[in-house]
């Protein structure tokens, strides 16, 4: 929950809400979709509210990544990859402008 800034104080990291529940809504309309479609075309036997229940288990486990990875994380995303901006060395010798070495 704190982090250390530039000056070496602590402050509270500051999580994305919006990007956390953007992605739960996301993982539950898509686990009822696929759950959903999936007992249409294959009989699964399984009654619709507990494919619903199943769904909103996956959101709670997408809920609880998406809050352990912006606590864990430097930049309080949700998302477990951090972005790594290139600077214009990194460019230059991606495209073959400059010798590697």
């Amino acid at each position: 929950m704190w982090a250390e800034n530039m000056e070496g104080t602590y402050v509270m990291k500051r999580i994305d809400y919006k990007d956390m529940g953007e992605r739960v809504v996301a993982t539950f309309l898509q686990a009822c979709g696929g759950t959903l479609g999936t007992n249409s075309v294959i009989d699964m036997g399984v009654t619709e509210w507990k494919l619903i229940l199943a769904s909103g288990c996956a959101a709670v486990l997408s809920l609880l990544k998406g809050y352990a990875a912006s606590i864990l994380g430097k930049d309080g995303s949700s998302s477990v990859y951090t972005r790594v901006e290139p600077d214009e060395s990194d460019l230059e010798e991606m495209y073959g402008e400059v010798d590697a070495y």
